[in-house]
């Protein structure tokens, strides 16, 4: 379910054109990117078999990349000119480069060949990422005296269906290298690894009651239920914000993660496609593991939830007696999403919120985890 920058520079790096050049560090040895797997040991032999838990090598990813050259854009001992450095793709502006999975030669590789710069002190900062497009800034700040990337990714881009990707910036590379690989070592490139820049959420509902025998209907031997979650919504919550990620020189040959904020957006709401007629929790939903989906899983900006955040919801209950008697209550629920021991979702992390009802007793218990889908952490149950 996941998916997963070059002007040709006189003297350091091949033509457009692949032709081999002697001025590599290694001659011959073409950039190629090392990817790595999302979770780690879940990935299969075949890339593109369903098993594969991250970017299926069907698809490919984009990548910018910064050449910082001995003798152009390095002072003499080696430190890096504020001034100075080369776009290492060699396509127009933006100047990124399409990295695709080359299953012959079992590598990713950009659609053009390029090669490592020769000078001892030259080295390559990437970018790479998958999903919607960012604006790219690569710029010297002087305030921290180094060098920084910054990607935005508009808010009219982030969606409820979006799944932004993103890898670890790869800094002062000088070589391919085996950090990642599929199944040999000797699967080498640039270490590529990515991370979702979003999250994910999902309210799921079931029914039980309080002896926990229900097992049918469902039903507890005097009645059979019907329920249905209705109006539910999640608010108020920051929507429309862009996300800015960013990332400075750490100066060394490493990868680092990203650090990211909102900019702009406002207080809204996430609400259910059809409040009016609701989900109906499925007759076999008794327990946490059948629960029903209701409201689909989308994603989410990452953030702070602050106290005043609550989730409201009805809860349609319908009584069927076994005398052919009805009993029919609506009733109006409200929790703080802070009860739940959520105070932030985090990027790269799925939360699925558990509505349980107790239609016997007219209880609704709610039972919040945070899914493994992602990347798991803990909460606790709360009942109200």
């Amino acid at each position: 379910m996941k998916k997963y920058i070059f002007i040709a520079v006189a003297a350091l790096i091949a033509s457009a054109a692949c032709t081999k050049t002697e001025l590599a560090r290694t001659p011959d040895v073409p950039v190629s990117f090392s990817v790595a797997n999302y979770k780690s040991g879940t990935r299969a032999a075949d890339p593109t078999a369903a098993a594969n838990s991250f970017l299926r090598i069907d698809d490919h990813f984009s990548s910018a990349a910064f050449l910082h050259a001995e003798g152009v854009d390095l002072n003499s001992d080696g430190t890096v000119k504020t001034d100075s450095y080369q776009n290492f793709f060699g396509n127009a502006s933006p100047w990124t480069e399409t990295i695709s999975w080359d299953s012959s030669n079992k590598k990713w590789a950009p659609a053009q060949t390029y090669y490592w710069p020769k000078g001892t002190q030259s080295f390559v900062n990437f970018v790479s990422w998958y999903g919607a497009t960012p604006t790219l800034s690569y710029a010297y700040d002087a305030t921290a005296s180094k060098w920084t990337a910054t990607m935005t990714f508009a808010a009219a881009a982030l969606t409820a269906s979006s799944d932004i990707l993103y890898a670890d910036m790869a800094w002062r590379q000088t070589a391919n290298v085996s950090t990642y690989h599929i199944d040999d070592a000797g699967v080498v490139g640039v270490p590529t690894v990515f991370r979702h820049g979003l999250s994910r959420i999902v309210v799921k509902a079931y029914v039980q009651n309080g002896n926990n025998d229900i097992v049918a209907g469902p039903t507890d031997g005097n009645a059979t239920w019907t329920v249905t979650v209705k109006n539910l919504t999640i608010g108020s919550v920051t929507t429309g914000a862009s996300l800015v990620l960013t990332n400075a020189d750490p100066g060394s040959n490493t990868t680092q993660q990203w650090t990211a904020t909102l900019s702009g957006g406002s207080a809204g709401n996430i609400a259910q496609a059809n409040p009016t007629t609701g989900v109906a929790v499925e007759a076999a939903a008794i327990s946490s593991s059948a629960a029903t989906a209701v409201l689909p899983m989308q994603s989410v900006l990452p953030q702070t939830i602050a106290s005043t955040v609550k989730m409201t919801f009805d809860v349609d209950i319908v009584a069927t007696y076994t005398n052919g008697a009805t009993h029919h209550e609506l009733l109006h629920k409200e929790i703080a999403l802070s009860a739940f021991g959520t105070s932030e979702w985090v990027k790269n992390t799925q939360y699925t919120y558990l509505i349980k009802v107790n239609p016997s007793q007219n209880e609704v218990l709610y039972d919040p985890e945070v899914a493994e889908d992602w990347q798991e952490a803990t909460t606790t149950e709360q009942e109200i």
